[in-house]
C-alpha cells in the first residue's frame, strides 16, 4: 500500500453499521482526485441535530470501500508474554524499558476515558483485538495498569451525549514513533509498518511515522463505566478535555506551532458576549454560539437524547476555514453542554486538534489573572 496514503489523518466517523466508519485522509495535501468534502461552516447558524444527510459529509474516491474493509481487518492481538518479547529490543538491538506512564504524566491527570469506533469496539468485545494505537499530537497521560472508560464513538449512530461501552485495562503502555518501534513487533502482529496507521480512528490528530504514538495492550471489561451526570467529563470523541486548573501544564507540553496557531471559541450564547471573557496571553478569541431551543439543551447530562436538539442552532461564521486550526472551545461552566454541541459540528468539517476547557469561562477567570502576557514559552516536546 502505499505510504502516503497511510500515513494522514485517519478520521473514525461511522457511515453504516457495515462499513463501521467513514474517514478522511490527508497529508498537508489536497484530498485525492475526484474527492468531495461538504463543511459544515456557515455565514448563518446552523441547525442542530447537524446530521441531516450522512452521505454528505463523506470523502469519495477510488479504492475507499476497499481500504476501510481492509483497516477494520487490522485487529492487532499479542499475550502479554508475547508483547514483552517482541518489544524486548528496539531496533538497536538495545532493551526497551517499559514506562508506567506516559510522558505526558508530569504534571497532567490521567486520561479517564476513550471513544472508540464501533468497529474497534466490536473488536475487543469479541477478543479479535486488544492493542490500540493513540497518537499523541495533543498531550495525554495513560497509566499502566490502570483502569478507563471506553464509549461508542459514531457521531452518526450515537443517540445520547455518551454511550458507554465498557473499561479497558492498561496492560502495558508504551510511547514511540512508528518508525522506532522494532520489526519484531510488526512481525508479531501480523501487521506491516506502513499499515498500522490505520488503527489511528480516534478522529481529532495528525500523525506521521516521526510524531509519537502511545501503543497499549489492554483487556475488555464490560463492566459500564460510571460517567458525571451533571458535569462534563474530562475525556470527549474528537477533542481533549482540560481543566482550568492543569491549563498551564497542558500548554507547555504543546508544540510552539500549536500555541502560536491557537485560537479561543466562545460557544456561550449571545447574550453573554457582552460581558465578554477572560483575556489570556496574547491568543485570539472569537464567538460561535450554541443557541438552544430550551434551557435543558444547555445542560450536560451523559444520557441527553440527541433528537432533543430539536430547534437549536450554531454560528460557525467566525470559525476559520482552515480546519488544522486548534481552538479551544470555552462554554460558560462545566455544566455547560454547548462545546459539546460546537464540537459534534465542527468534527464534521473535520476539524481536529480541538481542546475544551471544562470549567469554562469562569473556571478560566482566576487561570487568566495569574497567565503570562506571552504564550511563546518553550514547549516541553517538540516534534
Amino acid at each position: 500500500m502505499n505510504k502516503q496514503l497511510v500515513i494522514g489523518t485517519f478520521i473514525g466517523l461511522l457511515l453504516t453499521a457495515a462499513v463501521g466508519y467513514y474517514f478522511f485522509i490527508s497529508k498537508a495535501i489536497p484530498p485525492p482526485a475526484g474527492a468531495i468534502r461538504r463543511t459544515s461552516t456557515a455565514a448563518d447558524p446552523v441547525n442542530l441535530p447537524t446530521i441531516d444527510i450522512a452521505e454528505d459529509y463523506s470523502v469519495h474516491f477510488s479504492g475507499r470501500d476497499d481500504l476501510i474493509a481492509h483497516a477494520n481487518s487490522i485487529q492487532p492481538h499479542l499475550t502479554v508474554e508475547a508483547w514483552d518479547n517482541a518489544l524486548k529490543l528496539n531496533q538497536f538491538g538495545q532493551p526497551i524499558a517499559f514506562p508506567r506512564t506516559t510522558n505526558d504524566c508530569s504534571g497532567l491527570p490521567p486520561t479517564s476515558g476513550l471513544a472508540l469506533p464501533k468497529s474497534r469496539i466490536e473488536a475487543l468485545k469479541q477478543g479479535k483485538q486488544n492493542i490500540l494505537a493513540v497518537p499523541l499530537s495533543m498531550p495525554k497521560c495513560f497509566v499502566r495498569d490502570s483502569s478507563i472508560a471506553v464509549v461508542y464513538d459514531d457521531i452518526f449512530e450515537n443517540k445520547m451525549t455518551y454511550t458507554p461501552a465498557g473499561r479497558l485495562k492498561l496492560e502495558r503502555i508504551l510511547e514511540r514513533r512508528i518508525d522506532l518501534l522494532p520489526d519484531a513487533f510488526f512481525t508479531a502482529i501480523k501487521t506491516s509498518r506502513d499499515e498500522f496507521p490505520l488503527l489511528y480512528n480516534l478522529g481529532n490528530a495528525t500523525s506521521t511515522f516521526q510524531e509519537p504514538i502511545v501503543i497499549m495492550l489492554v483487556s475488555y471489561d464490560s463492566d459500564s463505566p460510571v460517567l458525571p451526570q451533571d458535569t462534563l467529563p474530562d475525556f470527549a470523541a474528537g477533542a481533549e478535555v482540560v481543566s482550568t486548573r492543569h491549563i498551564y501544564q497542558f500548554f507547555a507540553r504543546l508544540t510552539p506551532k500549536q500555541r502560536s496557531d491557537m485560537v479561543y471559541v466562545d460557544t456561550r450564547e449571545p447574550k453573554y458576549f457582552a460581558a465578554g471573557y477572560p483575556k489570556v496571553g496574547n491568543l485570539v478569541g472569537i464567538n460561535a454560539p450554541f443557541i438552544p431551543s430550551n434551557p435543558a439543551q444547555s445542560k450536560f447530562r451523559p444520557d441527553f437524547l440527541l433528537a432533543d436538539l430539536a430547534g437549536s442552532k450554531v454560528d460557525l461564521s467566525q470559525i476559520p476555514t482552515d480546519a488544522k486550526i486548534p481552538l479551544v472551545l470555552i462554554g460558560h461552566d462545566e455544566h455547560d453542554a454547548g462545546p459539546l454541541w460546537v464540537l459534534r459540528e465542527l468534527r464534521l468539517s473535520p476539524h481536529r486538534g480541538i481542546i475544551i476547557l471544562r470549567e469554562g469561562v469562569k473556571g478560566l477567570i482566576p487561570v487568566a489573572q495569574s497567565m503570562p502576557a506571552t504564550t511563546d514559552k518553550p514547549a516541553v516536546r517538540n516534534k
